[in-house]
């Protein structure tokens, strides 16, 4: 740092360490109703995921409610092991098309884990791979979605540079749901059409659950009173 003519140095030791991000925030509601965020989906978040159930379990909660508002997407096979927790093995979770080369279908990995009913919401911010888990859920009548109409992105991107300052942007691959529907450009329809008044800002954090959350509160309510 220099002050006037005078120069001072400092030699920083600097180490390197790994930060794990977590994508899954979960408690129990006044109501014994289990709530569970994903806020993006990577390789640790089935885990996650798993375990944060168990403790909701540990606390009576018999059903849940899975929030994937704001999600910011993320590892579309990631997704599937998240939504392969709720169903039963070898089904659907997302078909993955690639024009000229084929296609392949994500399915459930491994025997249902997850039985308790089951509501899914999402906003006009959930979009990519939580997309195409509220969209197997859902398909299956394994989970009742509420909330907002979803972002609609239902492509994977590849990124072509040609020259400095140019890239050419492909829409190579298209998601499609366990029935062979696409949804880029139009979202997930939730089953049961909750707006958040003036909407939410983007960055608006996930919130925890609360007796303000509107949809929450109706989610609760229709779990309530499914049997």
């Amino acid at each position: 740092r220099s002050v006037g003519t005078d120069s001072q140095m400092w030699t920083v030791s600097l180490s390197r360490e790994q930060f794990p991000v977590r994508s899954v925030q979960d408690e129990l509601t006044p109501d014994g109703v289990g709530w569970l965020h994903v806020s993006q989906f990577h390789a640790g978040t089935e885990a996650e995921l798993r375990e944060a159930i168990g403790r909701l379990r540990m606390l009576s909660a018999d059903r849940l409610v899975l929030d994937l508002r704001h999600s910011q997407g993320g590892d579309l096979r990631a997704a599937a092991g998240v939504a392969g927790l709720f169903l039963p093995k070898s089904a659907v979770v997302v078909r993955v098309v690639e024009p000229g080369v084929g296609e392949e279908d994500l399915v459930a990995a491994f025997p249902q884990e997850v039985h308790e009913p089951t509501v899914v919401l999402v906003d006009r911010w959930t979009h990519g791979a939580a997309e195409a888990v509220a969209n197997a859920l859902q398909e299956h009548a394994r989970a009742y979605v509420i909330g907002e109409r979803t972002m609609g992105s239902g492509r994977l991107e590849t990124l072509i540079p040609l020259r400095p300052g140019l890239t050419l942007r492909l829409d190579s691959v298209r998601l499609e749901s366990p029935t062979g529907r696409s949804w880029h450009g139009v979202g997930v329809e939730p089953d049961q059409s909750v707006l958040v008044e003036g909407g939410v800002p983007l960055d608006a954090p996930s919130g925890a659950a609360g007796p303000d959350d509107q949809q929450l509160r109706i989610a609760v309510q229709y779990l309530q009173t499914e049997e």
